[in-house]
């Protein structure tokens, strides 16, 4: 209930003239009018209005009709009088209230923003023209107590940035209830997988709460909506026959015959086109955008669901919405299994980008600078979930990782060079340490797939860098780097490493070959002229690789987290030597070991540990002397690292104590050359 008093002011007013103001507006009112003195008569409530009816402003210039008042929730008495004038025709809530008042829908502005002809006074002027004619006219009538200027906020184009105006017309819509469409889309929601899962909610309800869908745009532009309507009974034909002379002229003139052509052009003869009227509006562009799973996918003959949608959040209003409601409408179904939504790329500092703010990175200059390679992996690496930033610093950082991946595969290219693949070793004579790499490479290669499986592209490629900085660069190549350049190549260890090495490669590709395209091909060509050249003709046609279970070996990996807690240990002591400028490498020491826990001595016993830890010398100990020392977390492990003062070798580096000075190379050197 609205509680109104009733006023009478010390204002241009007839004797006996009285105002309604709301109450909770009337400190305000008498205010900004500067009125002294005023007398309430009474208090009005709400249901007097629905009795009143009020001339027209502007009754004496032709305007005859009464004004009834409605209430609606719309208007408030934050400002004015609590009293607004609507226009069914222009505006949603004047629309709303109109239609549950029967108020009728009659045009009173143009498509171009002109009065209409049936408007006194003001017909042919230009609403954005009107506003000091209104006035004036107001004034000349005594209907106006005072007026101000007021900044209303207008909708506009986000293109152009020009003011627009609600105007009701004649549309095309899609039922969302006629024929159950709401209630198909909203179970079909339910059969997607949303990533992320959070996604779900939002277009959930957008459906559940949407109004019908208007389907229909008046553009100069568009594919057409090719519909006759009649012009008595205002109803569509439906018709086979029409649609299949439509559809034929089209294909044969092109589109935009529909705007060209005559209706008797498209219209059988057993219809008068005379009769008819051509719909000339076009249809929406988000309603092409939804039919395109229709051409590329189920024109083509395929069955079933398109894999995934990609495209940024903005699209639950628009591309992932239509789609559904278009595929539910026609085949009863979803046309995706799971729909991916990322965010948007903005600057360091979390600024949209913009041509007027300056700070755009264009794609273009990105790849020109850095490759397009180095892109890719910036999007790869990047949580799409939320906006994501870029900049040339970023990328800068990106180039290092692309940089690690790269030599990564030159190194096993140039160890492989002249390889044959036919004198790989097997699995089972294979040394515990290569083993171990291809239980790394099972491991990884199930947690890379499990990634990609759920368009978790930023894990899967931390996992492929993971592996090949810890795993392979600074522990695998780097114990085996003495075996590949000083053995003879024709050993059993020799080709144990480049088996495994051969194998790595090819997991490599496979693995980055979505992510780095380029440099994986430009790398399987190298394979190709140099070490196979029966392989796939380039990488992308390659098929997954399947990795022996057996590779995968919890015990070994069980083994090898105490070969790695010796080595850790050993590790931070060549450190603290290093940092003294002692020494500047493990090769350079011979370490001693003691171990409380008798399961690291039996380990240590059994490798050759001067391999694993790259030292010239390694021995046990069966108690802890003067010198040992152990590290925090690793009290159980003790070493004492002494500077080797042997003879080095130039060949292998190797520090070899009591060493003949006749010879200028190490025994091992000597045996590989000779073999040579």
């Amino acid at each position: 209930m609205w509680s109104l008093k009733l006023v009478i002011k010390a204002l241009n007013l007839e004797k006996n003239e009285q105002l309604v103001i709301s109450e909770n507006l009337l400190s305000d009112f008498i205010r900004n009018h500067k009125i002294d003195s005023y007398k309430i008569k009474h208090e009005v409530k709400a249901n007097f209005f629905r009795e009143v009816e009020c001339n027209h402003p502007l009754h004496k210039l032709g305007y005859k009709h009464n004004v009834k008042l409605f209430q609606s929730s719309h208007v408030t008495d934050e400002s004015g009088s609590g009293f607004v004038h609507i226009a069914p025709n222009h505006g949603l809530e004047d629309f709303e209230v109109g239609k549950k008042n029967n108020l009728g829908n009659e045009s009173t502005v143009n498509e171009k923003g002109i009065y209409e002809d049936s408007i006194p006074i003001f017909a042919g002027l230009h609403i954005f023209k009107a506003d000091e004619k209104v006035i004036e006219e107001l004034q000349k009538s005594k209907n106006l107590i005072s007026n101000n200027e007021y900044k209303h906020s207008y909708p506009h184009s986000w293109r152009s940035k020009a003011p627009l105006i609600y105007r009701a017309t004649s549309q095309w819509f899609i039922s969302m209830d006629n024929k159950n469409l709401r209630k198909k889309a909203l179970k079909e929601i339910d059969a997607v997988e949303w990533i992320p899962s959070n996604s779900k909610n939002r277009i959930f309800s957008m459906i559940k709460d949407r109004p019908d869908w208007c389907v229909s745009r008046q553009r100069s532009w568009g594919v057409p909506i090719t519909i006759f309507v009649s012009k008595k009974q205002k109803k569509p034909i439906i018709d086979s026959d029409v649609n299949k002379k439509i559809i034929s002229l089209l294909q044969e003139n092109g589109v935009d015959f529909w705007f060209e052509g005559s209706g008797e052009s498209f219209l059988p003869k057993k219809y008068n086109s005379s009769d008819y009227e051509k719909v000339t509006s076009i249809l929406d562009v988000w309603f092409d955008s939804g039919s395109s799973h229709v051409y590329v996918f189920k024109n083509k003959g395929v069955k079933g669901k398109v894999d995934l949608y990609l495209e940024g959040s903005d699209q639950h209003r628009g591309w992932f919405q239509t789609s559904l409601l278009e595929s539910c409408g026609v085949y009863g179904e979803s046309p995706y299994k799971s729909v991916l939504t990322h965010g948007f790329v903005i600057d360091e500092k979390g600024k949209k980008m913009s041509k007027s703010l300056g700070n755009v990175i264009s794609p273009k200059d990105i790849v020109n600078k850095f490759g397009a390679d180095i892109l890719r992996i910036w999007v790869a690496s990047s949580n799409y979930n939320e906006d994501i930033r870029i900049s040339y610093e970023n990328l800068n950082r990106h180039s290092e990782s692309y940089r690690k991946l790269r030599n990564t595969i030159r190194f096993i290219l140039g160890n492989l060079n002249g390889w044959n693949t036919k004198s790989s070793i097997d699995y089972k004579e294979l040394p515990e340490l290569e083993k171990y790499i291809l239980h790394k490479l099972k491991k990884t290669d199930s947690e890379i797939e499990i990634f990609f499986n759920k368009f978790n592209f930023s894990k899967a490629f931390q996992s492929i860098l993971s592996f090949c900085a810890s795993d392979l660069s600074s522990f695998f190549f780097d114990i085996r780097k003495d075996t590949l350049y000083c053995e003879n190549e024709n050993s059993d260890l020799v080709k144990s490493t480049k088996t495994v090495m051969s194998i790595i490669f090819n997991c490599l590709i496979r693995w980055l070959s979505p992510i780095i395209p380029f440099t994986t091909e430009e790398a399987w060509q190298c394979w190709r002229n140099e070490i196979d050249s029966n392989a796939e003709l380039s990488c992308h046609l390659l098929k997954k690789s399947e990795i022996p279970n057996e590779w995968l070996s919890p015990k070994l990996e069980e083994r090898w987290k105490k070969i790695f807690e010796i080595r850790d240990t050993f590790l931070l002591s060549v450190e603290n030597k290093r940092n003294l400028k002692e020494i500047k490498s493990g090769m350079e020491v011979k370490v001693k070991f003691f171990f409380k826990d008798q399961d690291y001595h039996k380990i240590a016993e059994s490798l050759d540990l001067s391999e694993i830890l790259i030292a010239s010398d390694v021995s046990l100990s069966s108690q802890v002397d003067e010198g040992f020392e152990n590290h925090p977390g690793k009290e159980h492990i003790f070493c004492k690292l002494e500077v080797s003062q042997g003879f080095k070798c130039p060949r292998c580096w190797k520090i070899i104590e009591n060493f003949d000075s006749s010879n200028e190379i190490c025994d091992r050197c000597k045996s590989v050359i000779g073999a040579i």
